[in-house]
């Protein structure tokens, strides 16, 4: 067995871990404020974010099985960015509830998000899709973080 399909899966575990720490820290606080009344149940976001991070897991692991590919480095550190992003958010949001700061770094991630789907096509466009969940998700979480500001501010 490649040591990356134990390292990577292992690294995006943990920045899904890592998340989901600092969320859980601040749900008494997301309790207390105004949410849209779009907002999905906390067990949907969850699923969702599996998902993602599946597939984004076994995208990281084919970029960098894919030797040859010149924009690996490239991919490798944007996929590095989107985890630390990642875990960003959820300390702006959830950990300093700084609601005006989480938005603008969920902009920056979803940069990322686009960015990384567009450079899969050099690994493979089949490898692109499973990106695709993510590139639909991100909009829809950057909406609500702003309709969540705007109700809050």
């Amino acid at each position: 067995m490649k040591l990356s399909y134990v390292v990577i899966p292992f690294l995006v575990l943990l920045v899904a871990v890592i998340g989901s720490w600092i969320t859980k820290g601040g749900m008494l606080w997301y309790e207390s404020i105004l949410l849209p009344s779009w907002t999905p149940p906390g067990w949907v976001i969850s699923a969702v974010w599996s998902i993602i991070f599946v597939l984004a897991a076994w995208a990281a692991v084919l970029t960098w099985e894919k030797k040859r590919n010149k924009r690996r480095p490239y991919l490798i550190g944007l996929f590095v960015l989107n985890g630390l992003l990642n875990i960003g958010w959820s300390y702006l949001f959830f950990g300093l509830h700084n609601l005006a700061a989480s938005f603008g770094e969920m902009m920056v991630l979803e940069a990322t998000v686009l960015l990384l789907l567009d450079g899969m096509r050099t690994v493979g466009k089949k490898v692109a899709y499973f990106l695709l969940p993510y590139a639909l998700w991100v909009p829809f979480a950057t909406a609500l973080t702003y309709e969540i500001v705007r109700l809050n501010s």
